[in-house]
């Protein structure tokens, strides 16, 4: 007897822990670790190519003025010297209950070296707008930052 009623507590107590679904906080938290990687991928081979691996056909870069998609992001990037450097780390994320859009937003830098050898070193705040695809992963759909103003 007192066999099935340990097993049914134990079953109990085994449910309670384990959530089917995810949460916002789970969102938040991918989100943050996608950012994150985007930011390593660009380290690692370039802004370019960190673009291109999270860009949809609908993928927005707001300094494009037309154009969407891997067509924008090579706008964008046509002219960057391979020398550059573009980081940006995450502040903050935040996602839909539903779990198909969310945000993050922070600071970049880019860092480079002008024709005659001077540093360029220009630092802003981004934000991005990610959406989940059907396989779970998230690609950016709308992309932005500002420069800091010069300082003075």
């Amino acid at each position: 007897m007192k066999s099935p009623l340990l097993i049914a507590a134990l079953v109990c107590l085994f449910s309670a822990g384990v959530r089917a679904d995810p949460t916002i906080a789970d969102y938040k938290a991918q989100l943050l670790a996608a950012d994150n990687a985007f930011c390593a991928t660009s380290v690692k081979d370039g802004a370019y190519k960190a673009f291109l691996s999270v860009v949809t056909p609908d993928t927005k870069v707001l300094s494009q003025k037309t154009g969407k998609g891997p067509a924008a992001v090579t706008a964008e990037f046509m002219g960057t010297p391979p020398t550059a450097l573009l980081t940006w780390a995450p502040a903050e994320a935040d996602a839909a209950a539903s779990g198909d859009l969310g945000y993050t937003w922070g600071r970049w830098e880019y860092r480079d070296k002008t024709h005659d050898g001077k540093p360029v070193d220009i630092k802003g705040t981004y934000v991005t707008i990610w959406k989940r695809q059907a396989d779970g992963t998230w690609k950016v759909v709308l992309d932005g930052g500002n420069p800091d103003p010069p300082s003075q």
